[in-house]
């Protein structure tokens, strides 16, 4: 084996650069920028995915509360007063079938009306005639039905000694809503619909 004179090197190691360099190929620059994008795909598919359960959570929170106190509303102004059966046998409305329209009277006999416009729910108290909205902006009313039971007055004067002919049992009203809330355009609407019955607590006979 040949020594060089001067390092008491092999030859061929003598020969080799003092700062030999090795950088990436171009086959392990792909393999890297390809684990990068899946990462980075990942990531922000879970982001994604988070932001709309989180839309969703608070759309479902929003349509729940809305709903809620809307009928809670109803209830205290049915609890507290009485269904106005003047009111429907002067517009020709048949009780036998739900109304669109839930008319009653508050302790004072002022009206109260409730009633679907379009996709809001409104409700005008007393004589002014001006209907207020009820539901939030973000809020669609699908369907607001009321069923109102019996279809007579049973507080009417009776016709004769045995009030035959008078319903004898206390008026309630079957409410049917349903709602809906679309968080963002695209995503999947969240839907609402619930039946509660309501009864009055005024009895006069």
């Amino acid at each position: 084996m040949l020594l060089n004179p001067t390092t008491r090197l092999p030859v061929a190691l003598a020969k080799a650069p003092a700062n030999r360099r090795q950088g990436f190929t171009v086959v392990e620059m792909l393999v890297v920028v390809g684990i990068l994008t899946v990462v980075a795909v990942a990531v922000v598919d879970i982001f994604a995915s988070v932001t709309r359960s989180q839309r969703r959570v608070y759309a479902n929170q929003q349509l729940q509360g809305d709903v809620r106190n809307t009928l809670e509303r109803i209830a205290r102004d049915v609890h507290q007063g009485t269904i106005d059966y003047g009111y429907y046998q002067a517009q020709g409305i048949d009780l036998t079938a739900q109304v669109n329209v839930l008319a009653l009277r508050d302790s004072v006999n002022q009206p109260n009306r409730y009633r679907e416009n379009g996709e809001a729910i409104e409700v005008s108290s007393g004589n002014s005639g001006i209907w207020v909205r009820l539901n939030a902006a973000a809020v669609k009313v699908v369907s607001f039905r009321f069923r109102i039971a019996p279809r007579a007055d049973p507080f009417q004067p009776c016709p004769n000694a045995t009030c035959s002919g008078v319903p004898d049992e206390q008026p309630r009203v079957v409410v049917n809503l349903t709602a809906q809330v679309a968080p963002r355009l695209g995503d999947p609407v969240t839907a609402l619909t619930t039946q509660t019955t309501l009864a009055t607590r005024t009895y006069r006979r």
